[in-house]
């Protein structure tokens, strides 16, 4: 028997070999990655441009840019609507809790729950002389002892949806359904969650 390739394999092969040129790396970087580049420099400029090496601020500036391109990719992508949803929902969580976590926002977040603002009206920075009375002291301890706890649930929050859910978890799961429950999917849909940053990409 006589084997012939068609002429399309031969013409990818060309196509394939003609990517390795250094003609063709040249015009590919002028044409996709230097725009890409440029847009870059500009999308993240205020962002560097603020930049600071010490703490974790500087760091997740840049993640608090990033991330909603991510997910608007995700939203145009041809990902299944139930998964892609949930990982969807999944980064506006964290989007905004990277937000808080730079903004340093805890003390007005529990003001704003418990329904009071910090007393700052004794003390030296106060404008009363007299002692601090009991209940002030135990109101603004309230208050931070409360944001400590907000703030801490955050990066509890953060880590988590970063990391994403046990995978063995699901295979104990799908061991115990049917030959005919296991053909349905909606049962990996029904227990993924959207978390597990190692998932998202579109």
């Amino acid at each position: 028997m006589k084997i012939k390739f068609a002429d399309s394999f031969w013409d990818s092969l060309d196509r394939m070999i003609a990517k390795e040129k250094w003609y063709w790396k040249t015009w590919d970087w002028i044409r996709y990655d230097f725009p890409k580049g440029v847009y870059n420099i500009f999308y993240f400029w205020r962002v560097v441009w603020n930049f600071r090496p010490w703490g974790h601020h500087g760091q997740l500036s840049l993640w608090e840019r990033s991330m909603p391109r991510l997910r608007d990719e995700l939203v145009k992508g041809n990902e299944i609507r139930l998964s892609a949803n949930k990982k969807i929902e999944q980064m506006n969580k964290l989007i905004e809790i990277i937000s808080r976590l730079n903004e340093d926002y805890y003390m007005k977040y529990a003001e704003e729950q418990l329904g009071y603002s910090v007393d700052i009206s004794y003390g030296i920075f106060g404008n009363k002389d007299e002692a601090e009375p009991e209940e002030v002291k135990q109101r603004n301890r309230a208050i931070y002892d409360l944001s400590k706890k907000l703030e801490q649930q955050d990066w509890e929050d953060f880590y988590r949806i970063l990391k994403g859910q046990d995978h063995s978890e699901y295979k104990k799961i799908h061991e115990s359904l049917t030959d005919e429950e296991k053909r349905d999917h909606d049962h990996y849909y029904n227990w993924f969650d959207g978390t597990g940053i190692q998932g998202w990409w579109n």
